[in-house]
């Protein structure tokens, strides 16, 4: 007899069964495994699945068995999205009674922390695993530093998670798990005394908050040869075991030691090539292209390898000490000089073609070091970069260059003759002589003496050198002597501008299209030097030049060879040679 009644299909019931468990399994294995966990319920940016790296599976196999972890690695590594955010949500899942603190440079970072991890555990993925942990408003404590999640057995005291700023107060708090992460930066490791309070307060007061059987992580980018990272590992080195401890140094790049396989090959690397370990995020271009352009800051954060400084034969200090705004730099009132160290080849491993940019200002007698230009280039892409330097000063400051040191030993003397032929610009060759190491000794005492001032910017409240000086303040720190680099381009760049606008030294015949100069002193019957009067301003001037019979100073005869200039440019045999008197 027909009937309405509904018939189970015994079909969908064994294929919703099936369902169930393979929901039941999948979250067995989410739980159990942490990779899985981090696969499934985290993105990248663009919303796609974020695929670990080796790197990255050696450090969660390293933070599940080890009781002391100490990681440095390359900035944008993704530590803190693995570690701090992920791993920490997903041990408090599986560990609801026990107490995790986040340690970072400041609360503030600490409290973002603890707000990403906030937002996983409401998320609608992670409350399939673990249930929802989030206790009702005004049920439990849960705000900004400290959260105590739901579902935790009686017996369990204090917080689950505690987010705390280096130099907070920890005394008192206990850890089953403890994760520093980005504690070091530049404002507490500068000084001897910073870092000697930072690894007071972890060795004092947070790290013995740890339980017998905690787990304590510290995860950061090194900032220099002696911060924090270094005193861990040294410390836990010498306090636990290798089954204990793992020290893991990550920087961005590998050795590839096999043929030549069309990779870039660095300086003093000659006998291997490189490739990114996390090619997808950044690409081996994009990483040579900022070792070249900032080496000390790319060894620092990608290679964590910072330039040990403290044994240089050129310190560090005595740049720092010379560093000004650069809304401090009278830039219309600076006489412009360049000083060029040549290079032939565009072959990667050649050495560099630099121009160092330097003004200085005659009211003062200060000398500025401004700008670095630096490339690797053949003889007409040398004479393109001097020719574009040249023309960005006029464009900002109304005036060509007085001066065009230009180093010209050996092989060099030829490209500047190729460059002098087809240009207008004040070029003057000069042969260095003596060993470098005494030409850069003798260079040094400008920066000692405070008579050579570098260009800066604020950055993060601090004041660093501008960006394309780079080049200069890693060739300086690293400079051991005669040899001992890979590469001092900048290094004889800035020697040579300094040659003409701070050392002094015997005035250069020249000429100036159309007439000729010369050198002239003026002195009286008792051999006194007189101050000549500058024919253009009515002033009385230390240097001047003598330009068809008159006296002119800097900022005079920098106007006339403007006009000099634009005359001869539109002749092709007139070639405008000028040298200011010192």
């Amino acid at each position: 007899m027909p009937t309405n009644e509904r018939q189970e299909d015994p079909l969908s019931n064994l294929m919703g069964l099936g369902d169930n468990i393979e929901k039941a399994r999948r979250k067995a294995r989410l739980k159990k495994s942490f990779p899985d966990y981090f696969v499934e319920l985290f993105k990248d940016a663009t919303g796609a699945k974020i695929v670990l790296q080796d790197f990255h599976r050696e450090i969660i196999e390293a933070v599940e068995s080890k009781q002391r972890v100490l990681i440095t690695i390359f900035r944008g590594g993704g530590k803190s999205t693995l570690i701090t955010v992920a791993y920490v949500s997903w041990y408090v899942g599986n560990n609801k009674d026990n107490r995790v603190v986040i340690a970072c440079k400041n609360e503030s970072l600490a409290k973002d922390f603890l707000g990403r991890i906030d937002k996983v555990l409401r998320s609608e993925a992670y409350q399939e695993l673990f249930g929802n942990l989030v206790p009702p408003e005004r049920s439990g404590k849960w705000n900004e530093t400290e959260k105590i999640v739901a579902g935790r057995s009686e017996h369990a005291a204090g917080y689950t998670l505690f987010a705390i700023g280096a130099g907070g107060a920890a005394a008192g708090r206990r850890a089953d798990l403890l994760v520093v992460d980005d504690c070091v930066d530049s404002k507490n490791s500068a000084t001897e005394i910073q870092r000697q309070h930072l690894a007071t307060w972890f060795f004092e007061e947070l790290e013995p908050i740890c339980e017998p059987t905690a787990t304590a992580v510290v995860i950061g980018t090194k900032w220099g040869m002696k911060d924090l990272y270094s005193e861990v590992k040294e410390a836990w080195q010498g306090r636990f075991t290798d089954d204990k401890f793992q020290y893991i140094l990550k920087p961005v790049l590998e050795r590839v030691d096999t043929v030549d396989t069309g990779m870039e090959i660095l300086p003093g690397q000659e006998n291997g090539t490189y490739r990114s370990v996390w090619e997808e995020r950044y690409s081996l271009e994009y990483l040579m292209n900022w070792w070249r352009a900032k080496p000390l800051e790319f060894c620092q954060q990608m290679l964590c390898n910072p330039v040990d400084s403290t044994l240089a034969f050129l310190q560090r200090a005595w740049l720092d000490q010379n560093l000004v705004h650069e809304d401090e730099i009278p830039f219309d009132r600076l006489t412009y000089y360049f000083g060029v160290d040549p290079a032939w080849s565009e072959r990667k491993t050649s050495d560099y073609f630099a121009i160092a940019i330097g003004g200085r200002d005659e009211e003062t007698g200060t000398t500025y070091l401004l700008d670095i230009v630096r490339d690797r280039a053949d003889p007409d892409h040398s004479w393109k970069l001097i020719v574009q330097a040249a023309n960005t000063v006029l464009a900002n400051h109304k005036v060509f260059p007085a001066l065009i040191n230009m180093e010209a030993n050996a092989a060099q003397s030829f490209l500047v003759r190729k460059i002098q032929e087809n240009s207008a610009l004040n070029i003057n060759p000069v042969k260095t002589v003596g060993r470098k190491t005494e030409r850069f000794t003798n260079m040094s005492v400008y920066f000692t003496t405070e008579r050579v001032k570098i260009r800066a910017k604020w950055e993060d409240g601090l004041l660093v050198p501008y960006e394309k000086l780079d080049p200069f303040f890693y060739e300086w720190t690293v400079y051991r002597g005669d040899g001992s680099s890979d590469h001092d381009d900048c290094l004889d760049a800035v020697d040579l501008m300094l040659k003409a606008a701070a050392y002094g030294g015997e005035p250069i015949e020249m000429i100036v299209h159309p007439n000729r100069a010369s050198s002239v002193a003026i002195i009286n019957d008792n051999g006194e030097v007189l101050l000549p009067i500058c024919s253009g301003c009515g002033r009385e001037a230390e240097r001047v030049m003598n330009y068809g019979g008159s006296h002119y100073c800097f900022n005079c005869m920098t106007n006339i060879r403007k006009n000099d200039y634009v005359q001869s440019s539109q002749e092709p045999n007139a070639r405008l040679r000028a040298h200011y008197l010192r």
